[in-house]
This record gives structure tokens, C-alpha cells and sequence, in this order.
């Protein structure tokens, strides 16, 4: 409404970002547990279960992804990988 609320434009910063991670950084030197679990998300499920989406409401799916996340955390020894940030 004209004078009356902001414009779309004004209000771009009250939008919450997603968080991204550079893809080199989630292959290769995962650093906190957050890029643990985007690499068994973007790379592990779709190598696993090409087919198939992930099911955020799936207990057998986010359990096997955070079982994948804490394998790679621990090969890195990143410590931080809870099912709550799955």
C-alpha cells in the first residue's frame, strides 16, 4: 500500500539468506560440521539413491544422513555433527 507499508525492495533485508558452501570446500577441506552434512547431502545421496529425494520428514532418511555426516566429520576429525543439524 502506497505510503502506507515499505517496498519490496526496502524490505530485501529482512529475508533471511540460506546458507551456501563453496562445493570445493565441501569435497575437499570440510572445516565445520555444517559442511559434513551438505557433503552427504549433495554428494553421498545422490550417489547413493540417485532416483530418490530426500525425504526432510523421513526418519531412515536423516538418520542415514547423519550417519554419513558424522563419518566424514570424524575422518576430519570435526567434531559438532548432531541429528538436530542434520
Amino acid at each position: 500500500m502506497p505510503f502506507k507499508t515499505a517496498c519490496f525492495e526496502c524490505t530485501l533485508n529482512t529475508i533471511p539468506r540460506g546458507n551456501t558452501y563453496n562445493f570445493c570446500t565441501i569435497a575437499k577441506t570440510p572445516r565445520i560440521p555444517e559442511h559434513c552434512i551438505a557433503y552427504a547431502q549433495m554428494i553421498l545421496w545422490d550417489e547413493k539413491f540417485p532416483d530418490r529425494r530426500i525425504d526432510k520428514d523421513s526418519v531412515e532418511d536423516m538418520t542415514w544422513l547423519y550417519e554419513r555426516a558424522c563419518e566424514r566429520a570424524n575422518e576430519f576429525g570435526i567434531k559438532g555433527v548432531t541429528f538436530k543439524l542434520t
